[in-house]
Order: C-alpha cells, then sequence, then structure tokens
C-alpha cells in the first residue's frame, strides 16, 4: 500500500511537471526544439534537449524515480527573445488579506509565498527595456512599505511546480497568477502607483497578434501550410485559414463533435473564418490556390450530375409510355365493365386506378451535389442549402458582397438566414409570388473570405456601438490578421507535388466518407465523443473562457464572442482527429471510437491563437476613443501643464466637442500611456499633469 501511494505521488508530481513545461511552451509560443531541461544532483548537472514532448516527458519520469531536481532556465527556453526581470520580496501587512494583497500587485508575471505572509512577485520586461528596470526597482522599494527588497535580474530560473526543489525550499506557488507575459515598464509603474516619469511609449499598448503555431497542426496539415506559405511567400496564417474552412465544410453534417453523451452541445466541423490583410499581404494568391481542390470536386459532381440526368429523361420516357399503354389498357377494361350498375362499376375504376398509382414506383430527379458557391445572394444560397443536406461553402474572394446582401430592405432577412445556418440544425422558409414558398432545413453553411481592414473595420464598429447592428453575427466569426510578413521569396522554393496529391486525396476521402454511419441515421446522433482524458482538457479550457468573459474590463461585445466559442475546440479537435486517421495509400478514412487528449490539446492551442486574432479584430472597430486620445496628445501643446477636464472642452475640438464624457475616456486612456497623470483633487476641481519628457 504504500508504494502504491509513492507511486501515485510521484505520477501526480511528473504530471505537473509536464503541465508546466506545456504551459511555459504555449505562453511563449516556443517549440519543443526550444525545450532545454535541468537535472541537479550534488554538484553536477546535467542537460537534456527534446524535440518530441513525450520523450521528455520519459525523460522527467526516469529522473525523477531517481530523486533528482528538475526545473526550467526561461533562458534556454526563449532563444528568440531576450527577457529580463523584477524581483521583489514582500511582508504582507496584517491589514491586508491574502486576496487583497494579490490584487495589489496583479501585474506580476509570477507570485509564490515562501512563508507565511511572506511573498515573491517577479515581473517580466521585454530586453529592450533594461536600463529602465534600476529605477523602476528603486522607486518600488521607496513606495511600497511592506516591499523588502526589489532588485532586476538577468537570468531566472523558475522550478517547475511541485518538483523536489519546490518541496525543499517549501514554495507554494500559486497557479493562477503564473503568467508567462511580459509587462511594459509604464504598465508597472501605473499598476503600483509609482511616482516616476518615463517618456511615453504608444507601441507598448498594441495589442501583439499570436503567431500562428503551426507546431500544433496534424502533421499533413503542418508540411502543407509551411510548404504553401513559402511557396507563395505569405503568412502561414492565410493557408490555415481558408484550409481549415474547405476541410470543415466536406466533414459537414457526416460526423459531429460532443463533449460527453449527456451534452446538449453538438457540433459540425464547420467554420466561418476571414483572412484580414492589407493590400499585398499574399492572403489572396495561396486561397485561390487551394481553391482548385474544390473545382475538381464540383467538376466531379456535375459530371456525375449530367449523367444522372440521362439515365433520369430516357427513364422518364420509358415511364411514360408503359403510362400510356397502361391508361389504354384501363380504357378497355371500363368499356368491358360498361354494363355492369354505375355503383359497382365506379368502383371497379377505383380499384383500376389505384392499382396504377400503387405500380408506379416513385423516381426523383437528381440533384445536383454542389461543395461550394461564390454567390452569396439570399436566394441562391437558400436553393443551395435545401439542395444540399451536407451543407455548402460559401467561398468569397472579397467581404463587400456579403456586407452589400446585410444592408438595404431585405438585409434583416438575410441576416436571419445567415444566424439560422451557423448551428447546422437551423430552418429558413423564403415564399415568392412568383416561385412560391422555398423551404431548407438543418441548413449548414460554411463561410470564408478575405477582406481588408478598412472593409472590417466599420461593421465591428457598428456592432460596438450596441446598435441593432449587435446581434451576434460578426461574433461567429474567427480571424486571422498577422503581422506583415516580410521574408523574401527564394527562388528554388517549389509546390510539393506529392504533398499537395496527398492533399487532393484527403479532399477526395472527405467527400466519400461517411465514418461508419448508416444513411439513415439521425444527424443528432452522428457524434464522437471526447475520451476522458481529453473531457477534463477541455472542461479546463471552458473555465480558462469564463474568466476571460468575467473581466470587466473587456467589452460587451468581445465578452458575447467568448461566449460563441465554446464549440471552437470540438469542432478543431474533430477535425484533427479525421486528418489524423486519413490513409493516404487506400485514400480513406479510418474509423475511430473517441477524439483523443492530443488532439485536443492541439485544439486548444488553435483555439487559443484564434481567441487572440479576434482581440485585435474587435479593438479595431472601438478606435473613437482613441482617436480622441490622439487627438489631444497632438495638440497637447496648447494646454497649460496643469489642465481640467473643462479647459478641453472649451477648445471644442472636432471629435471631441463640449462632451465632458469623451474628454474623460480620452485622458482615461493617456493616463495608461503615462502622458498625463492625476493629481489629488483640490476641492471640486480635478486636474491633470502633463508628462515632462514630452517634447511640447
Amino acid at each position: 500500500m504504500r508504494k502504491r501511494k509513492e507511486a501515485n505521488s510521484m505520477k501526480n508530481c511528473i504530471g505537473n511537471q509536464v503541465k508546466a513545461i506545456d504551459m511555459l511552451l504555449s505562453a511563449f509560443d516556443a517549440s519543443t526544439k526550444d525545450l532545454k531541461v535541468y537535472s541537479k544532483q550534488n554538484d553536477s548537472i546535467e542537460t537534456e534537449t527534446f524535440s518530441i514532448l513525450s520523450k521528455a516527458v520519459e525523460w522527467l519520469k526516469d529522473k525523477n524515480a531517481k530523486g533528482r531536481n528538475v526545473f526550467i532556465d526561461i533562458d534556454k527556453v526563449i532563444k528568440r527573445e531576450r527577457l529580463i526581470s523584477l524581483k521583489a520580496k514582500f511582508k504582507k501587512p496584517n491589514k491586508l488579506s491574502t486576496e487583497e494583497f494579490l490584487e495589489s500587485i496583479r501585474t506580476a508575471s509570477i507570485v509564490y509565498e515562501i512563508q507565511t505572509g511572506r511573498f515573491v512577485a517577479i515581473w517580466f520586461f521585454d530586453g529592450e527595456n533594461d536600463e529602465k528596470l534600476t529605477p523602476l526597482a528603486k522607486e518600488l522599494r521607496s513606495r511600497c512599505s511592506y516591499c523588502e527588497s526589489a532588485i532586476r535580474i538577468k537570468n531566472l530560473r523558475i522550478p517547475v511546480p511541485l518538483s523536489n526543489l519546490h518541496k525543499k525550499e517549501n514554495f507554494n506557488v500559486i497557479y493562477h497568477r503564473v503568467r508567462m507575459k511580459c509587462v511594459s515598464p509604464i504598465s508597472f509603474i501605473i499598476a503600483n502607483k509609482l511616482d516616476i516619469w518615463l517618456e511615453p511609449n504608444f507601441d507598448e499598448f498594441d495589442i501583439k497578434r499570436a503567431r500562428m503555431p503551426v507546431d500544433r497542426l496534424p502533421l499533413l496539415l503542418k508540411e502543407v501550410v509551411q510548404n504553401l506559405s513559402r511557396v507563395h511567400c505569405c503568412s502561414p496564417d492565410y493557408v490555415f485559414a481558408p484550409l481549415i474552412t474547405m476541410l470543415g465544410s466536406l466533414i459537414g453534417h457526416k460526423v459531429h463533435a460532443k463533449e460527453a453523451p449527456n451534452s446538449e452541445l453538438n457540433v459540425p466541423a464547420t467554420f466561418w473564418m476571414i483572412s484580414v490583410g492589407d493590400s499585398g499581404a499574399g492572403k489572396s494568391p495561396v486561397h485561390l490556390k487551394l481553391r482548385e481542390l474544390y473545382l475538381i470536386l464540383n467538376d466531379t459532381a456535375k459530371k456525375c450530375y449530367e449523367d444522372a440526368m440521362i439515365e433520369y429523361n430516357a427513364e422518364k420516357e420509358i415511364r411514360k409510355l408503359l403510362k400510356a399503354e397502361e391508361i389504354k389498357n384501363i380504357k378497355a377494361q371500363i368499356t368491358k365493365i360498361s354494363g355492369i350498375n354505375s355503383e359497382k362499376r365506379n368502383s371497379q375504376i377505383r380499384n383500376l386506378r389505384d392499382g396504377l398509382i400503387k405500380h408506379t414506383p416513385i423516381f426523383a430527379e437528381p440533384t445536383l451535389v454542389r461543395y461550394s458557391t461564390n454567390r452569396a445572394t439570399l436566394s441562391s444560397l437558400q436553393k443551395l442549402l435545401g439542395d444540399n443536406e451536407n451543407g455548402i461553402l460559401m467561398d468569397l474572394e472579397e467581404l463587400k458582397g456579403l456586407i452589400n446582401n446585410l444592408s438595404g430592405a431585405r438585409g434583416a432577412e438575410y441576416r436571419s438566414f445567415l444566424l439560422e445556418s451557423n448551428s447546422g440544425f437551423g430552418q429558413h422558409d423564403i415564399d415568392r409570388f412568383t416561385t412560391g414558398t422555398a423551404y431548407a432545413k438543418n441548413m449548414l453553411l460554411s463561410i470564408f473570405s478575405t477582406t481588408q481592414p478598412g472593409v472590417l473595420r466599420p461593421q465591428i464598429g457598428k456592432t460596438i456601438k450596441d446598435t441593432q447592428d449587435n446581434d451576434g453575427l460578426w461574433q461567429r466569426f474567427n480571424y486571422v490578421y498577422p503581422e506583415h510578413y516580410n521574408k523574401v521569396p527564394k527562388e528554388h522554393e517549389k509546390l510539393d507535388q506529392k504533398l499537395w496529391e496527398e492533399l487532393q486525396s484527403l479532399f477526395v476521402a472527405l467527400s466519400k466518407a461517411d465514418f461508419g454511419f448508416e444513411s439513415g441515421t439521425k444527424l443528432k446522433h452522428r457524434t464522437k465523443l471526447l475520451d476522458r482524458k481529453a473531457h477534463g482538457i477541455y472542461r479546463e479550457w471552458c473555465d480558462h473562457i469564463l474568466e476571460l468573459r468575467a473581466d470587466n474590463s473587456i467589452h460587451s461585445v468581445y465578452a458575447n464572442y467568448l461566449s460563441k466559442i465554446k464549440p471552437l475546440v470540438l469542432k478543431i479537435a474533430l477535425l484533427f482527429e479525421i486528418v489524423n486517421n486519413f490513409d493516404p495509400q487506400e485514400c480513406l478514412i479510418n474509423n475511430f471510437d473517441y477524439i483523443s487528449k492530443e488532439n485536443t490539446e492541439r485544439a486548444i492551442f488553435i483555439a487559443n491563437y484564434l481567441e487572440a486574432h479576434a482581440r485585435v479584430i474587435f479593438g479595431i472597430g472601438s478606435d473613437v476613443d482613441k482617436e480622441n486620445s490622439d487627438t489631444i496628445y497632438n495638440r497637447i501643446d496648447r494646454l497649460p501643464e496643469k489642465f481640467s477636464i473643462r479647459d478641453i472642452a472649451q477648445l471644442n475640438w472636432k471629435g471631441i466637442g463640449r462632451d465632458s464624457k469623451k474628454v474623460r475616456k480620452a485622458l482615461s486612456i493617456l493616463e495608461q500611456r503615462l502622458v498625463v497623470k492625476k493629481l489629488p483633487k483640490i476641492g471640486r476641481i480635478q486636474q491633470w499633469e502633463v508628462n515632462p519628457l514630452i517634447r511640447r
């Protein structure tokens, strides 16, 4: 029994160590090749570098079994960035609770307790701000009465939680305060209310766009994204977005993902994606190349439809002749029974007619299977979704076509139609005087489009203003908006033809796959569940999203987006599981029972990446207060060194006018950027002071 307890304790320890390593990699967007783990015993230090995380796990198990200390050196994990840190020790005042104390140092990257009531806090800064940390540390010691020491450190080793090193030194890491993120010196000053000026740096406040975690994709998708990105000299994001949308649309209603058997959430692996970028970013050429895969499927479907129509018309003529002959025979039989009394005669005629109807088999006219369309009109989409039960992809080269349909007299009906077709289980009726009533059920629409920020910005802006346009339409999209890709194309980079053919085979296999379900299986029964371990990871991610939503500082529109991305991990995990079970030799999808933990973890990384890009997108529409703050900053030389809201309102600047609320919001942004600072209130008048380091 004792050995079993020790084994379980060791297992839990290892599990937390691996979780910490994975957290470090994801937080800094590092790959496993950047991982180096140290083991120390006596005076000797051993190091290991791993290209695959599973090998690192095995190594950790072996070293822990020998009782060695394991920790991670941040300088080795992050080779692309230079991080510097400020480390401070605090003795919590008795008048403050632990929660209140943690709130007072909420911007710290790591907080852990070394003794009862004594804490260590570490802040990560970008290496470019090296010279600024010494005065910050000095000011923190002098301004904070319960700060015992504060020093700048260059090399920081972070022990893995629950490792032997932690046990030995009695560390109690507070997990929710482990945020491997850098803070700016300005943010540090404002958060800790330090009385020190720095020259404002507006770039510090621009949201950095997350890099595409290509290493987290299944092998085939990873190689395709890397190859096409190099060939077309564009960001990997612009390959990933249309590729995942096209694959998801082919899966459609054939199989769904479900968290647990008793869960009501039953989702198809379909996506609404938009690639956002300036002209010349390279988003369109790679999109057009991937379109070729759908053109092949559409051409094949059209050929099958034409052959089916030839057979249908021939069969129709044969049935017409047979029916004419049958009617002739009936007329002859009616002539024979003309002498019978009328009641019996009518009864026999009815029997003959019923027999004719009964023995005439129903022969349905074939429908044209479509995989994609570039028509965004309501009537065309409704007909296509009515004819294609598995769903269809609306593939647009430019978002303007979709936006134009959202305005005008029929814009409300169009928005309603799109919202109905998002879940895959909606239905929609269209009544027309000329064509009658058209009906579609279980509509499943995938959408992909490219666009420029200037086209999307007004739509997001209208949504953020809480007008009637805030119906959740734009929150149902996922966005990629990468940084500018400045790599120069290489002459020798060519499309990997073998890889391209394998991708073509995957598309064909998905178009034919039935995933082991019989044709009559109801849609809600065509499901694959997360396995037990995957389910636990998914629940943790959902809790993380709930924490993000609970943040009062985020806009309600963005919180609405967060409320709609719960199915995102399920969709991506299902798609990844299908790709992993693709057999290129046989050109088929092998059957599988559950969605694995590995693919769920991959899906979480992708979902977090998409959430980070959505955060940027919903920020580009809320620029009104920022523009007003820029107006004040650009004309700050017209203000006295100490000024009030009334001083600005009287100037009646364009965009701000005499609205004191607009002035207050703009000043709040300038405070966060250390352009101005709020002074102690004198009577009823509140004044602000201009940063003396600003060149006026």
